[in-house]
Formats: structure tokens, sequence, C-alpha cells
């Protein structure tokens, strides 16, 4: 009996150190994703790739190569490659990435996006954005 109470503490403190490894979802998008995906429209294709850096203090850099290739049946398809930068501040909210732009060479300053969370672990990044589109993101290793 007498070595029941500090078993029950150690247990307690074993639970809660273990449980202190899940992490938030705030804490989870900290770090470096690739995202990789293509639009395709009735007369060409949209390709973008993206690199975003979520930092711990609320402020993210983007970049990301853009490229449209346009066929109207033509013989030689026009391809025309882009590429645009930005940053600005991000949280997380009830399941809710929210991103507001403060510098961009695409957008102007105050550009908000909301993408719902679908899944968010150590390696995989899933989420709709605001067109119903879902995308998956990878951690950069």
């Amino acid at each position: 009996m007498k070595y029941t109470f500090p078993f029950i503490v150690l247990a307690s403190l074993l639970l809660t150190s273990c449980g202190s490894r899940d992490q938030t979802p705030s804490k989870r998008v900290i770090g470096t994703w690739n995202c990789a995906y293509t639009n395709y429209y009735p007369n060409g294709k949209q390709t973008t790739a993206t690199e975003t850096e979520f930092f711990p203090n609320g402020t993210f850099a983007t970049e990301s190569t853009i490229g449209i290739f346009i066929t109207n049946n033509i013989a030689s398809p026009v391809i025309r490659t882009t590429t645009v930068s930005g940053n600005g501040v991000w949280h997380v909210e009830n399941g809710f990435l929210f991103e507001t732009v403060t510098n961009s060479s695409s957008s102007p300053a105050g550009s908000e996006s909301k993408h719902q969370i679908i899944m968010l672990n150590g390696q995989t990044f899933s989420y709709r954005d605001q067109n119903g589109d879902v995308h998956t993101a990878t951690r950069k290793q």
C-alpha cells in the first residue's frame, strides 16, 4: 500500500510527458513544405510548384514556379514560366490555416487565404483551398 501513491504519481508524470509529444496543428505546420499540382483547361494547362516555409513566430515565406502551356490545337504550344514569391503572417484556428500576405510579387498586400486542414502530420499536409480543391504538400527533407 505504501508504494501505491508513488506509483500513481509516476504513472501520471509518464502519461503527461507522453501527451506533450502530441503537438498542436500550429506547431506541426512549422517547417518547409513542397506542393505541386496541375490545373487542366480546354486549351492547355497550368502547373504550379510551391515551397512554403512557416516560421515559429507566425510568419511565412513562399515561392512558386508556374508553368502555363497553351495548345489551342497548334503545332507549337505556347509555354511560359514565371516565378512568384511572397511572405506574410499565418495562424491556425478551428481546423483552418489562415494566411495574410504582407509582401508579394503577384498579390496585393493584405490578400488573405483560408485553407481547411484535412491531414497534418510529420511528413504530409493535406488541405482544401478556397476553391474546394484538395492539395497535398510534403515536408522538405
